[in-house]
C-alpha cells in the first residue's frame, strides 16, 4: 500500500476494531478501545526500513480508551522531548538504532537530541489487546484477547507489510499462525553476557525479519537489549 492507500486503511481499522470489540462484548463497563498502528503514513513509506512492534496492550489512566496512541500520542514527539512513557522511550533508541546504523550507547538522549524521538513518526505499533488495560498484564489472559483479536491483527500486519516485527514478549500468542504449528528454524540467538534475558531470537518468515525478545519495559541489561535488536536488523536486513 502506498501512503494514501495506508492512511484510508487507518480510518478502516478503526471502525473494524471498534466493531470487534463491540461484537466481543468488550464495550459493556463503557470502555471503548485504545487505537493504534501509524502515526504518519508517509513517513512509514518512506522508511528505509519498516518497522513493526507489536506489545501486549496498553495502560490507560482513566481506563476509558477511545482515543489513538499512535495518531495522538506519538505525533506530540518531538513537541515534547522527554517522551515520559519509558516504552514508547526504548522503543524510539531501539527504532533509532536500527534506522541509523549506531549502537545503543552512540545515541543522544532525546531531550538532547529530538529526531532521535521523531522515529517514532516512521514505526508502525501495534498492541495485542486493543482494550484499555492496567499496569501490568496477565499473560495467561492474552491467549483469550489474541483469539479476540486475531483477524484485525493479521489484517494490520498484511496492511504493514513490514520489514521488520519486534515482538515485545508476544510472539509466542502468533507464533502458531505464522509457522502451522512448526516450531521456527531460528537464524540467530543471541544473549547478553550479563543476563540471558537480554534475548533476540531471529528468524525470517517469507521476507520479513522476526525478532522474539523482552518487552521495552524491561529494565535489566538495556544496552544489551537493544543492542542484540539493533545487530539483528544490521545482520539481517537489506537496507
Amino acid at each position: 500500500m502506498d501512503s494514501s492507500e495506508l492512511e484510508d486503511f487507518q480510518n478502516e481499522i478503526k471502525q473494524k476494531i471498534y466493531e470487534t470489540a463491540e461484537e466481543n462484548g468488550l464495550l459493556d463497563d463503557g470502555d471503548e478501545p485504545l487505537y493504534d498502528g501509524l502515526s504518519d503514513a508517509s513517513e512509514y513509506c518512506n522508511s528505509d526500513l519498516k518497522i513493526l512492534w507489536i506489545l501486549k496492550e496498553a495502560y490507560d489512566n482513566n481506563y476509558n480508551g477511545g482515543w489513538s496512541i499512535t495518531e495522538e500520542l506519538f505525533r506530540e514527539y518531538p513537541y515534547d522531548t522527554k517522551i515520559k512513557n519509558q516504552t514508547h522511550q526504548k522503543m524510539a533508541y531501539v527504532s533509532y538504532g536500527i534506522l541509523n546504523k549506531c549502537n545503543y550507547e552512540d545515541i543522544d538522549y532525546i531531550s538532547d537530541d529530538p529526531s532521535v524521538g521523531e522515529v517514532l513518526h516512521e514505526i508502525a505499533y501495534i498492541n495485542l489487546n486493543k482494550m484499555p488495560a492496567g499496569t501490568s498484564t496477565d499473560n495467561n489472559s492474552l491467549w483469550e484477547k489474541y483469539d479476540n483479536w486475531r483477524d484485525i491483527l493479521w489484517e494490520q500486519i498484511d496492511a504493514y507489510s513490514p520489514d521488520v516485527i519486534i515482538f515485545g514478549n508476544t510472539f509466542e500468542y502468533f507464533k502458531d499462525d505464522f509457522f502451522c504449528d512448526e516450531e521456527p528454524d531460528w537464524d540467530y540467538d543471541y544473549t547478553g553476557e550479563i543476563d540471558t534475558a537480554a534475548r533476540a531470537h531471529v528468524c525470517k518468515w517469507n521476507d520479513t525479519l522476526l525478532i522474539d525478545t523482552n518487552h521495552p519495559q524491561w529494565t535489566e541489561c538495556q544496552g544489551d537489549w537493544a543492542n542484540a535488536i539493533i545487530h539483528a536488523c544490521r545482520d539481517y536486513c537489506d537496507y
